[in-house]
């Protein structure tokens, strides 16, 4: 069995950067975790076991809720251990209407920079937007 620490940090991990690696992942995680003391043979396995919990997750009706975990570590909020039933909500995304974001907090432990990298999803989606309501008039000035 995967524990749970090394799960949440393979999770957080994968979550920032996708495209990395057994190698690149277990180096991260020694450089950040050093105490879970883990090799090749258990992120393997954490990797396994995330990719069956995303295929149960595929197989479950479209009308299930989304996902209560913190889009920085992936912990749930029942994980904390200070008896809280949701994460915080993104402001942002409420006033937007946009999917719903929970974070444990701003200064997410396992991924410090998750809150940063949700701040420029929202400076991304404002340029966006803008220039789609000028028709790209914008974007000349730019060039």
């Amino acid at each position: 069995a995967v524990s749970g620490a090394l799960l949440a940090a393979v999770r957080a991990l994968k979550l920032a950067e996708p495209a990395l690696g057994v190698k690149p992942l277990l180096a991260k995680l020694r450089a950040q975790q050093p105490a879970l003391a883990v090799g090749s043979k258990e992120v393997r396995d954490a990797l396994s076991a995330i990719s069956a919990e995303r295929a149960a997750d595929e197989d479950a009706p479209s009308h299930e809720a989304p996902s209560l975990a913190c889009a920085g570590c992936a912990r749930l909020p029942s994980e904390m251990g200070d008896g809280r039933k949701k994460h915080p909500v993104c402001p942002k995304c409420v006033e937007q209407k946009l999917p719903t974001t929970y974070f444990c907090g701003v200064d997410c432990p396992a991924n410090p920079a998750a809150w940063q990298q949700h701040a420029k999803f929202h400076k991304d989606l404002r340029w966006q937007r803008k220039r789609l309501e000028d028709g790209g008039v914008g974007l000349a000035v730019l060039a």
